[in-house]
């Protein structure tokens, strides 16, 4: 319980600091990792054996917001502004490796930044774990 309280206060101070910062880019649904992004590069080879890990943290972490299949209807996300990326799209899914770990490790409005609470590992394993979630709807 303690736990989900400070996900939840994260949510709230995130979204409080990007609306001063005006993160929100006046409403666009557009955010972009900084072109360095690119250069960040994917430490797991077994990309099977890592989506199988990052399954398990994307569970626990994301889908309540992003939804169980990763397409941004998950229960927590429905009253988010703006609301979760559907991580299957093609726009998602064109992403480097490094975009995605990107913006995963430092959040944006309402996402977290996970940096403080998931390894660089785990947070790697999620990329793989968003990759695999693509292959499914093709």
């Amino acid at each position: 319980m303690r736990y989900f309280i400070v996900i939840i206060a994260a949510v709230f101070l995130t979204s409080a600091l990007a609306l001063q910062n005006g993160n929100y880019n006046q409403g666009k649904k557009v955010w972009k990792a900084p072109k360095s992004a690119d250069n960040l590069k994917n430490p797991f080879k077994d990309k099977t054996s890592s989506a199988l890990d990052g399954e398990k943290i994307f569970v626990q972490s994301c889908a309540s917001c992003h939804g169980k299949e990763g397409i941004g209807n998950g229960p927590a996300g429905i009253s988010l502004n703006p609301k979760p990326a559907n991580l299957t799209s093609k726009e998602a899914q064109e992403q480097s490796d490094g975009a995605i770990f990107w913006k995963i490790s430092n959040g944006n409005g309402t996402m977290v930044a996970w940096k403080y609470s998931l390894s660089e590992k785990q947070r790697w394993h999620l990329v793989d774990y968003i990759r695999e979630l693509g292959k499914k709807i093709k």
